[in-house]
């Protein structure tokens, strides 16, 4: 009975061991982000999508990955764009805007921006890169996100004069 119960505990060790290392494995993969220093862990917009006219913020959530201080400049530069891949009419060009990033031992840094898209812009998207970058400009890490621009409001109010035609 003394040997079944230590071959079960030997069995049962190994798979929490081999358990752990799968988990260590997943846990590794999820973790995409490479960091030296400091690293941009979210870039997203909320909503993800507006019509000309409407608003959203872009959200941004940093971390250092260092046990130092570090501050580095947040370095927003956004860009309206179309299939056509020049500047779209009616939408303004957006000059980069930067700010102070302040970042404790491991810690954490949050920052959000705000943005209207013009009523006359015909962009069907803006990108927007965050850049945190230190001394002499070196960058640390940049990621961009994209806001969705939806032109449909035209085709919608086609689509009601349509559907109230065939009625």
């Amino acid at each position: 009975m003394r040997r079944r119960f230590f071959v079960r505990l030997v069995l049962l060790v190994g798979a929490v061991a081999a358990a752990g290392e799968m988990g260590a494995a997943s846990s590794a993969a999820r973790r995409r982000i490479a960091c030296t220093t400091l690293a941009i862990t979210s870039l997203r917009f909320r909503p993800r999508a507006v019509a000309p006219g409407g608003s959203a913020t872009g959200r941004l959530r940093a971390r250092n990955c260092t046990t130092q201080a570090q501050s580095a400049t947040l370095t927003w530069l956004g860009r309206f764009s179309d299939a056509g891949g020049g500047i779209p009419a009616g939408c303004p060009v957006i000059d980069p805007l930067s700010q102070p990033a302040e970042f404790a031992p491991r810690g954490s840094f949050r920052a959000h921006l705000g943005f209207t898209v013009p009523a006359a812009c015909t962009a069907t998207s803006l990108q927007e890169t965050a850049r945190l970058s230190g001394a002499g400009g070196v960058v640390f890490a940049e990621q961009t996100a994209t806001l969705g621009i939806s032109q449909a409001r035209d085709a919608r109010t086609a689509v009601d004069r349509t559907s109230a035609a065939v009625h």
